[in-house]
């Protein structure tokens, strides 16, 4: 993983807060996807913003 896609993914991980139970781990499973191959930044990069889009439209 890159340096910016490294960036991208922890800063992702501190958003989704409270719902990862343990962001060490969840960084190491998401490292060994990368290196398989399975793991894009654009597909978790979107679910994120879609999570945020349906949060502020659930406050308006």
């Amino acid at each position: 993983m890159g340096e910016v896609d490294a960036v991208i993914t922890v800063v992702m991980i501190q958003e989704k807060g409270d719902a990862i139970r343990s962001p060490g781990g969840y960084l190491r499973q998401l490292t060994q996807k990368r290196k398989a191959g399975a793991y894009a930044i654009g597909p978790m990069l979107m679910a994120l913003f879609n999570s945020q889009l349906k949060s502020s439209a659930r406050a308006a």
